[in-house]
């Protein structure tokens, strides 16, 4: 069952309308419909990209009306970040089986950073949805999402307090921000075709390097405050 902040999304959505009805049988159907519609909006991202989910497509495929979702949901950004709550989830589940048997830093960067590759070029709906999605109004994000985000740069930071010791934990949080960038910037450049040629091997030599130079000179970096 899918969590959000340790807490399953169908105990929040019960939490959400208890208050409106007592019926179990009401609390049930919408628990069901929460379900049924995260499961459809993940399906439709994965398959064509987070500006294509349309309210009436989704409703036609959970067989309700457009007005049932915005029983369950308030508004399709809702839902949306729900669905970015499980592909963040399965982002991290990539990036730590990445990093096991990994003897040095440099390993555990590289690894990362050909487990985000990897992640993008094999759902790249999901992956795309992270950050193509923006909320009606520039709404801020929602505190548990905020939180799930900071949580995915901790695989990061890991070998990062190896490689630069000296760091407080603010400036290694905030390197692991600028790492992450940089990576991801030659991966969506490369994905899109902008700067690369758009193959995943091709890519992925560029990330590699990337990395290596990074990573040896935060190295050689440490080395010279000793």
């Amino acid at each position: 069952m899918f969590m959000i902040m340790d807490k399953p999304i169908m105990n929040i959505v019960q939490d959400k309308y208890e208050q409106r009805s007592q019926r179990p049988a009401t609390l049930a159907r919408k628990t069901e419909l929460a379900a049924r519609l995260i499961d459809l909006a993940d399906a439709a991202i994965d398959a064509a990209g987070v500006q294509e989910l349309r309210a009436r497509a989704l409703a036609e495929a959970a067989g309700c009306s457009v007005g049932a979702i915005y029983s369950v949901f308030p508004d399709l950004d809702e839902l949306i970040l729900t669905v970015n709550g499980r592909t963040l989830d399965r982002i991290d589940a990539a990036l730590a089986a990445a990093v096991l048997g990994c003897t040095t830093p440099m390993q555990q960067m590289e690894r990362l950073a050909s487990a985000y590759l990897n992640y993008a070029v094999d759902h790249r709906g999901h992956w795309s949805a992270l950050f193509q999605h923006r909320m009606i109004g520039e709404r801020p994000l929602p505190g548990w999402y905020a939180t799930r985000l900071d949580l995915a740069f901790r695989h990061i930071e890991g070998p990062l307090q190896v490689l630069r010791p000296d760091l407080d934990e603010a400036s290694r949080v905030q390197l692991a921000r600028t790492v992450f960038s940089a990576v991801h910037g030659v991966v969506e450049l490369g994905l899109s075709g902008k700067a690369l040629s758009g193959t995943p091997e091709t890519i992925g030599d560029q990330v590699q390097i990337l990395v290596s130079a990074i990573a040896h000179g935060l190295a050689w970096k440490n080395r010279e405050l000793k």
